[in-house]
């Protein structure tokens, strides 16, 4: 014969384990903005309004962050990777005009409780492009 109470504790500990919040980190969808690239200015070479202009073509001023993708205005990395909390990797494969391929890195630090992105763009062979400081709010 069954042991009703036995059972009513079983039943009781898995509805309560389906109630245990899961961390935030795990499932927050952010959306950044920025307007601030003076580190990235401040790190560039050469003409200031040419530089702002190169780097504001490869970390535009508005992304999406989700699970799996950090989209930006012209483009979508969909080769994420987490590294602990706070440490996203995107890696993002292009090839210009005349055939040569490129693998670049952005690495993302989220900070401040996840209410701020610092993003630098990495690519072999040329100096690293940031970090852009964004401001960020879940959706």
């Amino acid at each position: 014969m069954e042991n009703p109470v036995k059972k009513a504790i079983i039943v009781g500990a898995l509805t309560a384990l389906t109630y245990i919040p899961q961390p935030a980190a795990a499932a927050q969808n952010l959306r950044c903005e920025t307007s601030n690239y003076g580190h990235a200015l401040n790190s560039a070479s050469g003409n200031s309004s040419q530089a702002l202009e190169i780097i504001k073509s490869w970390i535009p001023e508005e992304m999406f962050i989700t699970e799996d993708l950090i989209a930006f205005p012209y483009f979508e990395i969909t080769d994420v990777r987490k590294s602990g909390d706070n440490r996203i990797k995107g890696y993002l494969k292009t090839e210009d005009s005349s055939g040569r391929k490129a693998k670049l890195v952005y690495d993302i630090l989220l900070k401040d409780g996840k209410s701020s992105a610092w993003v630098t763009m990495r690519q072999k062979g040329y100096k690293d492009m940031g970090p852009v400081v964004f401001k960020c709010e879940a959706f």
